[in-house]
């Protein structure tokens, strides 16, 4: 997937947040979608493939239905960011950008 986030400012240090443009801050809730949403950032804007997310989630590897749990975080983080200019897409099935 990958991420275009214009004007957005991102707090992953403490509690997890995205700020727009205007300054108005959105907390992101969950600790699965806040370590998705580190993750992406931390790639600077390079795809990142579901196995690498899956691995940074699950260190003791994925549970049996760990694909179809990270396509319903990432259809939360992008409903927090829509309307914003920001976006996160999907590049190939497999993959996520920030």
């Amino acid at each position: 997937m990958t991420a275009h986030l214009p004007g957005m400012l991102f707090s992953i240090l403490g509690s997890v947040e995205i700020r727009h443009p205007d300054g108005t801050a959105v907390a992101v809730a969950g600790a699965k979608r806040q370590a998705i949403l580190a993750l992406l950032l931390l790639e600077g804007g390079r795809t990142v493939s579901t196995d690498r997310l899956l691995e940074g989630l699950y260190a003791d590897g994925p549970l049996a239905d760990a694909a179809n749990a990270l396509h319903g975080q990432m259809s939360r983080l992008r409903r927090l960011v829509r309307g914003t200019g920001a976006t996160i897409e999907s590049a190939r099935p497999d993959t996520a950008s920030p």
